[in-house]
């Protein structure tokens, strides 16, 4: 039950400006959301980022104040004012990018900055839409950042006890301190939440909720096909890139 769309952009100096249609009556993702609809969400989340990292842009300010969703439950991911091309450190003035309650550790130390602090802020993301409230909370954004540096999140279980053990390890995942240890991209990402979603469709349907398992293989269908075509794509870029070099 993942969405997909694309967004399209112009990267430029460092700068990615995306191009999206916005139908009317959207409104910011936040707070706790069903379980369902949290991971459909975060699964059209990772798409979207997915396809900015394959530009070689990371967002760098994931939060819910800059996802939209429609009135079709269609998520659009907007505000890249901080976004850059490829992995860079802190700006030259010495000042952190990015919201405190969903820094990545890297970006609170003001090491360096790759996809993977996108994947930590979509973690955080997931966390709140899970429970209802942030995974490091304090009373200034600085005590905010050096939590995410130094402590480890409560699994989301423990305030919501509908979070399973394998949805709590794929979250706990995405918000390991190291981003060696977090998830390779967000396409992996994606695919552990996309198998935590089957899982818990199986589950249902035991107590008689068959609509929810027919519902589950058939949007499986359309991802399958979606992903078909996506390599389809790629073997076609790569044939034209080649006659191109030739």
């Amino acid at each position: 039950s993942c969405l997909r769309y694309r967004v399209t952009g112009l990267a430029a100096e460092g700068a990615f400006f995306a191009i999206v249609s916005v139908p009317p009556l959207v409104f910011a993702l936040a707070g706790a959301i069903e379980l369902n609809r949290a991971l459909d969400f975060t699964c059209q989340i990772c798409n979207a980022v997915d396809h900015a990292h394959r530009q070689g842009v990371i967002h760098r300010d994931l939060r819910p104040a800059n996802v939209l969703v429609t009135e079709n439950d269609m998520l659009k991911v907007a505000d890249f004012g901080i976004a850059r091309a490829g992995a860079s450190e802190i700006t030259q003035t010495g000042s952190v990018l990015g919201t405190a309650q969903y820094l990545s550790p890297e970006q609170a130390q003001g090491l360096e900055v790759s996809e993977a602090a996108d994947l930590y802020s979509l973690g955080v993301m997931l966390y709140e839409a899970l429970t209802g409230r942030v995974p490091f909370q304090a009373e200034t954004p600085v005590a905010v950042a050096l939590k995410q540096v130094s402590e480890q999140a409560r699994p989301p279980s423990e305030i919501n006890p509908q979070v399973s053990p394998a949805l709590d390890a794929v979250v706990l995942r995405a918000l390991a301190k190291d981003p060696a240890d977090r998830y390779a991209d967000m396409g992996e990402l994606e695919a552990a939440l996309e198998k935590t979603e089957r899982a818990l469709a199986f589950a249902r349907a035991e107590y008689g909720d068959h609509d929810a398992l027919v519902g589950f293989i058939l949007d499986d269908l359309a991802t399958l096909n979606y992903r078909l075509r996506r390599l389809d794509e790629a073997a076609a870029e790569g044939i034209d890139a080649a006659a191109a070099a030739a």
